[in-house]
């Protein structure tokens, strides 16, 4: 509800993205509750966003992520959302993470602050 109309006020002739690990729920430091999906997911959207805006011109580049354990799955989901591929890695610690995900009450509350930013941002 932000990056995606930013990106088309902007309209980029390509749109490249510093493509860290970091917000995944096993980073030591991160900790924000993404799980591999949430990753592949974010991909999909960006390349949505590349294709409606720059003709598909999209660079990814790996830059972080602390979690040895979950970086892999992390990656192999960002790397087959782009190549297309069939061939999966299912995320071993999704159900986990699923289980740590915010209550409904903190995802309206977090909804409805970025739908003010969004408002102040003119978006």
């Amino acid at each position: 509800r932000i990056v995606a109309p930013a990106l088309a006020r902007h309209r980029p002739e390509a749109i490249v993205i510093a493509c860290g690990f970091d917000a995944s729920a096993m980073d030591p430091l991160g900790r924000m509750l993404l799980r591999a999906e949430s990753f592949r997911a974010l991909t999909q959207r960006a390349m949505a966003a590349a294709d409606t805006l720059c003709e598909g011109r999209l660079a990814l580049a790996h830059e972080g992520g602390y979690s040895e354990v979950h970086v892999p799955f992390c990656g192999h989901a960002v790397l087959e959302a782009l190549s297309g591929s069939a061939i999966t890695a299912p995320d071993p610690l999704s159900a986990t993470i699923a289980a740590r995900q915010p209550t409904l009450h903190w995802r309206e509350a977090c909804s409805a602050y970025i739908a003010t930013l969004a408002a102040g941002f003119g978006l």
